[in-house]
């Protein structure tokens, strides 16, 4: 199993009725290429330890990595 961070596009209902869209970076697991696990609660960057501070720059680094790739839509993954 693989994981990197991926944009992941969310369809939020308006109370007024409609959709509003939110995009979040999530960690994707992946088995054979295909994603088959995600986290549902979007995560901010992490540093701790002696290393804090290079480990939140390398967390940085993943998620501007996400930015490039193709988004993701929160509906058509699994659950």
């Amino acid at each position: 199993m693989s994981w990197n961070y991926r944009v992941i596009r969310h369809h939020d209902p308006m109370p007024a009725g409609g959709t509003e869209e939110r995009l979040t970076i999530h960690e994707v697991y992946y088995e054979k290429g295909k994603v088959t696990l995600w986290a549902e609660a979007p995560t901010h960057p992490l540093g701790s330890g002696a290393g804090a501070l290079l480990e939140l720059h390398e967390d940085f680094e993943l998620m501007i990595e996400a930015l490039g790739k193709p988004i993701l839509n929160a509906a058509d993954l699994p659950r």
